[in-house]
């Protein structure tokens, strides 16, 4: 779980469910401004590691993550997330179904418990062209295979850096440029306010998405963005209004 500050007060234990094998791991950055109540508060939990991180950025918190933790399945997630850890066992059994799988995608729901987005064919391969929509709190990873291979988030990318978004993306794209076999599956794993730093369409965030595309698939970075943009068309109101005098 990624934090930074005082936002760690609005981590209480009791969002964080207890579940079999389960232990959250909390990487807070700006750590001293954390008040010694919200520290006592997660103490309390043996369950529950608080880790400072220097830096700023939620893919450094990520990182601190594949390298800190000694979970064979890893899951990330952001502070507003609520744990659904009744399904880990299951995504536990898909993982042992397939001992090739490093990577399952699986579903986040809105607060009413409906599905955030809309998902495609159940166990259908992760492709490059089919995980730029994956949130954070959808992805598990068999932590030490894709430790192994060196493969971590981009720094660059992700909330509280200049480039705010995508920084799931490029993960997923280097996952499959390594040959890491990855699937979706019709299984939610966390539940995440359906308003999202991600989901801003407008003509500004068009070139940090081009930023995202070339990172993620290189010389294919046009094609894909192209596709992005007619894709969502209609959630691009600004950009409509003044195509002419974006560039890219």
């Amino acid at each position: 779980i990624s934090t930074i500050g005082r936002r760690l007060d609005n981590l209480r234990p009791e969002r964080l469910r207890p579940g079999e094998g389960v232990t959250y791991h909390v990487f807070v950055q700006q750590a001293d401004a954390v008040s010694d109540l919200a520290r006592a508060r997660l103490a309390q939990r043996p369950d529950i590691r608080v880790v400072p991180v220097e830096g700023r950025g939620v893919a450094r918190s990520r990182n601190a993550a594949l390298a800190g933790v000694d979970s064979d399945i890893v899951l990330f997630a952001d502070d507003d997330v609520e744990f659904l850890c009744g399904n880990y066992a299951r995504l536990r059994e898909i993982f042992a179904g397939d001992p090739a799988l490093s990577c399952v995608c699986g579903m986040t729901l809105d607060e009413a418990g409906r599905p955030r987005k809309r998902f495609g064919r159940h166990m259908s391969p992760l492709r490059l062209w089919n995980v730029a929509k994956v949130g954070t709190p959808e992805i598990a990873v068999r932590r030490a295979r894709v430790a192994e291979l060196g493969i971590a988030f981009d720094e660059r990318f992700g909330a509280g850096t200049d480039l705010p978004i995508g920084d799931e993306y490029i993960f997923l794209a280097d996952l499959l440029r390594n040959k890491l076999s990855g699937r979706h599956v019709a299984l939610p794993l966390a539940v995440h306010p359906r308003l999202s730093s991600g989901m801003d369409f407008d003509a500004e965030s068009l070139e940090t998405r081009r930023a995202v595309f070339r990172r993620a698939v290189g010389r294919l970075w046009y094609p894909f963005l192209v596709a992005f943009v007619l894709k969502n068309w209609a959630r691009f109101p600004s950009l409509r209004a003044g195509l002419r005098f974006v560039r890219i």
